[in-house]
């Protein structure tokens, strides 16, 4: 086997800190369908196994693009772009399908009667309530957990998979090679896309990730994009707690 094709193959132990903190913060949550009341236990394992993990590799050095300054503008834009991606997130909710049967519905008969375009049956029974009865953790303990996971840990695990590895991945296969923020329509065409159809709302989440990576590319910091991810993730929880609207959760 020659040199050169033994080079070109991708190093996954170096991609295992930018994999493993998101795949342990996920893994618990596929018992909650089959644990009703351990539901909020679950999401708070999520943070601890996920938050660990990422401390961990932290601590050894893995994500140099962390260590990088914050832009001295970064705060206002990433607070504009971030509330911005959340309005268009809740306003797209009813125009579009999220599921089998709403795909189904919308090819063979078209708009739904009743004014409604798509109501997503079931979601919100699917959401995340921390008031909801029989869970083993009391709610504010369970809010907390939530809202660690969703403005903390979401956005570092997020933007260090999506908009770090995969991006500069789909680049060089040795991705450490490639500077932060270095743009071809292939990484730039295809990160999004997975990012989108990752969350349930997935126009919605293509729109974000392309504000995600538009912003990556032109202030050239993940940080960026983290904190905007954050603001964006603690405006949604804003709408979720004032409008009670779990089904975004």
């Amino acid at each position: 086997m020659s040199a050169d094709h033994t080079e070109s193959r991708p190093d996954w132990s170096s991609a295992l800190p930018y994999l493993l903190p998101l795949f342990l913060f996920l893994a618990p949550g596929l018992l909650a369908d089959y644990w009703a009341p351990g539901r909020t236990l679950l999401y708070a394992l999520r943070v601890v196994l996920g938050g660990a993990a990422l401390l961990a590799y932290w601590r050894r050095g893995a994500y140099p693009e962390l260590r990088e300054p914050l832009p001295g503008d970064a705060a206002l834009l990433a607070g504009l772009v971030g509330v911005l991606v959340i309005v268009a997130w809740v306003a797209l909710e009813p125009y579009y399908p999220q599921g089998f049967q709403e795909w189904k519905g919308l090819l063979l008969g078209g708009r739904p009667a009743g004014g409604v375009w798509f109501a997503h049956a079931g979601k919100l029974e699917a959401g995340f309530d921390p008031s909801m009865t029989g869970q083993i953790i009391p709610p504010g303990l369970a809010l907390t957990f939530r809202l660690i996971g969703a403005v903390l840990l979401v956005p570092l695990m997020e933007e260090l998979l999506f908009r770090s590895w995969l991006l500069r991945s789909l680049v060089d296969t040795d991705f450490r090679r490639v500077p932060v923020g270095t743009f071809t329509w292939l990484s730039f065409v295809a990160t999004t896309l997975v990012f989108g159809v990752s969350h349930q709302e997935w126009l919605a989440g293509i729109i974000t990730g392309a504000a995600f990576a538009l912003l990556l590319y032109w202030r050239r910091s993940l940080l960026v994009c983290i904190v905007c991810h954050a603001i964006a993730n603690l405006a949604l929880a804003a709408w979720v707690l004032v409008r009670g609207a779990w089904g975004f959760w």
